[in-house]
């Protein structure tokens, strides 16, 4: 494989571009899944989430009502025909009842996720094609005890794509009056979709089922009335079932992993009109995929790595709409593929074939980093705008080796063919700029909003014989875009009974 190819199939699974307005890279677990379907980064756009994934935070307001919300994402747009687009959609609808006098309530909800991948790999030799679709239908049953308390629990199942497996969320709240509060959430969420491979005349769909877990929680402590001390963690966990290992003649990827993070936050009132957020975290994980076929394991790889994050947020309250909230946020990953093996015999079946008679050994270590700033102007209590560039880094170092089972040389059957490979590539330039709005019609609050997320330019690193390109501030050219972001839109209604 080239070494873009390569880049790709080790990276591109733990890149995802934020939705928050700022075009932030994340490297995580959770990212990961938010690739693979579009699901955790899409509440962002609808401003409070999917409500039924935090059933504790039903019980802030006890009013009934019916929504609906619509996102469409697109994170890469292709302009010149070839097939290059990542693409994740939501639709839902959800009905919410008080009971017992304000004090209990439900919540229930439909939600159908869609997710499309196609990207060409090795001048268009490999081509990836990935789907994603489920529908979700929810029931959460909440609960709050004189505004120290709530308690939310959630049930649900698939009623599209992954089968018929259950989803469970258990989220409890509170506070007392010491100025300490915090929350404890347990969910296990299941997920299948399929990646279909054509390698030049070759085509293969690889399906995938796995359940996602883990536990979350977090701590406040408010201090003087100007300073909060925040304190989060969680564990989680992907795991694929025992009997999922490919269906008879079929192919199978298996997922399984675990993860911890923690992030520590301090929010303090410098003034009365300024404040300042400043968080840390650490993200780290052990993944590892395999692929079957027939119950028959051919492929075996393992990615580690921990993620960093800083963060800092600078807000002036009453200050002239032209002064904007500022966010900088730097994560870096550290990555390490341990270890990594694709068979592929002359006796084995043709099914197996991904690649030809040959098997693949490999490892490595990478690093990624981002710098991301964004300008949130709130241009009044019910719109805004944000603008927001990111630049994203990449290193990373593989080894090769290629043995070739058909091969006339027997050293190339044996000992294999090796190589090393190390990243080209300096830097990529985003931007970012999204507009939201909030108005009412009668009893109809509706939040709409629109982003655009454009890639600038990129730089590689010193290719011998010539002079590297020196980093620089993004560059526009006015040419005939070949590739764009994708330009997002979303809308939430509610209708109060």
């Amino acid at each position: 494989m080239r070494n873009r190819n390569v880049r790709a199939v080790v990276f591109t699974a733990a890149l995802l571009l934020s939705n928050k307005g700022s075009a932030q890279a994340e490297f995580s677990a959770n990212a990961l899944i938010g690739y693979l379907t579009g699901i955790p980064r899409l509440a962002d756009f609808s401003g409070d989430g999917y409500k039924h994934e935090h059933p504790a935070g039903l019980a802030d307001e006890y009013k009934p009502f019916i929504e609906t919300t619509g996102i469409r994402h697109e994170v890469v747009r292709s302009l010149n025909g070839e097939k290059k687009n990542v693409v994740h959609g939501m639709t839902s609808l959800g009905f919410k009842q008080p009971l017992l006098s304000n004090r209990a309530g439900v919540y229930l909800s439909y939600a159908d996720n869609q997710s499309s991948v196609e990207w060409p790999f090795s001048k268009d030799r490999l081509i990836v094609d990935e789907s994603y679709g489920s529908g979700r239908i929810c029931l959460s049953a909440f609960t709050s005890a004189r505004k120290t308390l709530q308690a939310g629990i959630t049930v649900g199942r698939q009623v599209r794509g992954g089968g018929d497996e259950y989803l469970q969320i258990i989220e409890v709240s509170g506070r007392i009056p010491t100025g300490v509060c915090g929350s404890v959430r347990y969910y296990s969420m299941p997920y299948e979709w399929g990646i279909g491979i054509n390698y030049d005349n070759i085509s293969k769909m690889l399906p995938s089922r796995f359940r996602y877990s883990g536990f979350e929680s977090n701590i406040s402590w408010s201090v003087a009335k100007n300073t909060c001390f925040t304190l989060s963690a969680g564990k989680r966990m992907i795991d694929t079932p025992k009997t999922f290992r490919g269906m008879p003649g079929k192919h199978a990827q298996v997922w399984d992993g675990n993860g911890d993070n923690w992030k520590v936050s301090v929010r303090r009132n410098v003034t009365r009109s300024f404040s300042m957020d400043v968080s840390y975290g650490k993200d780290a994980y052990s993944q590892e995929m395999d692929l079957w076929y027939n119950r028959s394991q051919y492929g075996r790889g393992i990615l580690e790595g921990d993620t960093y994050s800083f963060e800092v947020k600078a807000k002036i309250g009453k200050a002239p709409r032209y002064i904007p909230d500022i966010l900088y946020n730097h994560i870096s990953a550290d990555l390490a593929l341990s270890r990594g093996i694709v068979d592929s015999w002359p006796f084995t079946p043709k099914q197996i074939e991904i690649i030809g008679d040959k098997t693949w050994t490999f490892s490595g270590t990478g690093r990624i980093a981002s710098d991301s700033g964004t300008f949130l102007y709130e241009i009044t209590p019910q719109s805004g705008a944000a603008l927001s560039y990111v630049r994203v880094y990449f290193d990373y170092r593989l080894r090769i080796t290629t043995r070739d089972h058909l091969s006339t040389n027997p050293m190339d059957m044996i000992f294999g063919r090796k190589r090393v490979e190390t990243d080209l590539t300096r830097y990529y330039d985003f931007i970012s700029v999204m507009y939201r709005k909030e108005f009412n019609l009668s009893f109809f609050p509706i939040a709409v909003g629109i982003q655009q997320l454009i890639p600038v330019r990129h730089a590689e690193k010193k290719i011998p014989g010539k002079a590297p390109v020196p980093p620089s501030f993004p560059k526009v050219r006015f040419a005939r875009p070949k590739r764009f972001g994708g330009l997002s839109a979303w809308i939430r209604v509610k209708y109060y009974i």
